[in-house]
């Protein structure tokens, strides 16, 4: 299994969800232990990937299997830094949404049930792909359950699930044909055709090209985040997705978009992030302040953590555009603490909404009088979500800004970053003004009609759900060198590499492939083993554990 850790990693939650999909109606009752258990299975294997060496000299683990050669596709995975607490984060919240379908989806508990698990399958396959039609299929294998769970949930959401799928959609086609162009230019001036990351980061293309193509992508990340104002898909899918799907949109979804930015975008076209990181971080501030405010004039629970979600995903690409280490690795910290705080919110509005009837803040007090202990999980979830110190989002959120402040150098915002700062800073603050609020009107106060007929307090599945996301962003906030300690090093190969090809590109006028880095002899199994003249045995011991690989630039397997 360690030689095909990612494969199994990916492969895992489609053919569950395919063996889920094929059970008879007689065997209904065995489609909950069967994903439970799957996932369970998955969150298992991701928590090997800590077994890992994370360091600047690339991927921890590598997987490499043919595909299609004469299209230059191959089934190409890779973990590192970057996108190891991404997995963390899905194989925590894959089960609890699934838990969360069930009591909405009695008569759907095999459709739901395969729906939730395409999603983690596909989140986790768009994690880990190293090749960009890959990245593209798992991008829109995303997309298909969500629509289908949003369209099913009920009368009247047709019109949700419809500009969901078709502002996505938009994106997606605009981001296709940038990763056509670019794979068209790489074949061009190289023997072959190739999609893979190592082979196209050795391209090298004029400005205009490349902000034409950053820009392209950039637009189908955006609308994922969402960034205003792409975001008018955003708030009423939400508010209209079951708890359980919500969970995994709200918490891992919109990170696909960040996610690509920094996989993608960036580090392929280093001269159009840079000519355009500047205007582009003004969105992400205007994010940061509008999802603020709008979520301060919310009154449904759900509208408020959409535009709370908001909010939060400015500050993530504020941090990637920073340009600085403290600042990428601050967001993608960030990436995961977002994930699990908004999962926490999700969880308390669906507890509160089926205990009352009803998500209106307005029409809700005292809750707390009622149900004490589910009183406890509300305020630990809102102690996360304004991100107080000692929890995950402090630690980000300080990264991000530091990483802003210090954005000076021949990349990222240079003059700029810190009134981009300061300017995001006043969102912690709002941010903190809204969650307090609606703990303040929801929980405390007299009972009214809404609240006095309340017997039911936090059931287990919701203590261990919300308590859980509550405890893990507390320990991630304690020792944030759990995830730390990977993310540096990567997060300043990323910079370093992005820094030094903005340098070298600068001024060129025509397109060009870069030769590849000093060849590693390529295995007879698709990867590659690194070795260095001078000790062998040195870079053996430091070759990644886990029975990975790691590819060199350059290399395809049929």
């Amino acid at each position: 299994m360690s030689d095909h850790l990612l494969l199994a990693l990916v492969a895992l939650p489609f053919v569950t969800a395919l063996l889920v999909a094929v059970l008879p109606a007689m065997m209904r009752p065995l489609v909950k232990p069967l994903a439970l258990g799957a996932m369970l299975l998955e969150l298992g294997l991701t928590l090997r990937l800590f077994d890992g060496t994370y360091s600047v000299r690339g991927p921890a683990f590598a997987e490499r299997y043919g595909w299609a050669y004469d299209s230059g596709i191959a089934w190409s995975f890779a973990v590192d830094g970057l996108s190891l607490p991404l997995l963390v984060m899905t194989a925590v919240l894959a089960p609890i949404a699934l838990l969360a379908s069930f009591p909405s989806a009695i008569e759907r508990v095999k459709p739901w049930a395969a729906a939730v698990l395409v999603m983690q399958g596909a989140l986790v396959g768009a994690f880990v792909a190293r090749d960009l039609v890959l990245f593209y299929v798992f991008w829109e294998l995303v997309l298909l359950p969500l629509y289908l769970v949003v369209a099913t949930s009920g009368p009247g959401k047709s019109l949700t699930s419809n500009r969901f799928f078709l502002y996505t959609l938009a994106g997606s086609l605009v981001m296709l044909l940038a990763f056509a162009y670019t794979g068209a230019q790489f074949a061009a001036h190289a023997p072959r055709l190739s999609f893979a990351l190592e082979d196209l980061e050795r391209l090298v293309m004029p400005a205009e090209a490349q902000v034409a193509c950053f820009l392209g992508v950039f637009l189908a990340f955006a609308i994922k985040i969402p960034l205003v104002p792409l975001h008018a898909w955003s708030p009423e899918t939400y508010r209209d997705t079951p708890t359980g799907a919500a969970v995994l949109a709200a918490g891992a979804m919109a990170k696909l978009g960040s996610y690509g930015m920094l996989r993608i975008a960036m580090p392929l076209f280093p001269l159009g992030a840079q000519y355009a990181g500047a205007t582009l971080a003004v969105f992400a501030v205007v994010a940061v302040l509008y999802g603020a405010v709008a979520a301060m004039r919310q009154d449904d629970m759900k509208m408020l953590i959409a535009y709370s979600s908001m909010s939060h995903m400015g500050f993530v690409v504020l941090g990637l555009l920073s340009q600085t280490s403290v600042g990428v690795a601050g967001a993608t910290f960030q990436m995961m603490s977002h994930g699990l705080s908004t999962a926490a919110l999700f969880l308390v509005a669906d507890a509160v909404e089926r205990r009352t009837g009803t998500r209106s803040i307005g029409a809700l007090s005292g809750l707390a009088s009622r149900t004490p202990d589910l009183a406890r999980l509300v305020v630990g979830a809102a102690l996360v979500a304004v991100a107080i110190p000692l929890t995950s989002g402090f630690v980000g959120e300080t990264m991000i800004l530091s990483g802003a402040f210090g954005s000076e150098g021949i990349t990222g915002l240079g003059s700029f970053g810190p009134s981009f700062a300061a300017a995001a800073g006043l969102g912690v603050v709002l941010g903190a003004v809204y969650v307090l609020t609606l703990v303040q009107k929801v929980m405390f106060g007299p009972l009214n009609a809404a609240t006095e007929g309340v017997t039911e307090d936090a059931s287990r599945f919701e203590t261990i759900g919300i308590g859980g996301l509550v405890l893990l962003s507390f320990l991630f906030g304690i020792k944030p060198s759990i995830f730390l300690e990977s993310l540096q090093p990567a997060a300043y190969q990323h910079v370093n590499a992005s820094t030094m090809r903005f340098q070298a590109q600068q001024g060129v006028r025509e397109t060009t492939v870069v030769a590849p880095a000093p060849s590693a002899e390529a295995d007879p199994h698709g990867g590659s083993h690194d070795h260095d003249d001078d000790d062998e045995d040195e870079d053996e011991d430091d070759a990644p554990r886990g029975g990975s690989r790691r590819p060199h630039a350059g290399e395809v397997t049929p």
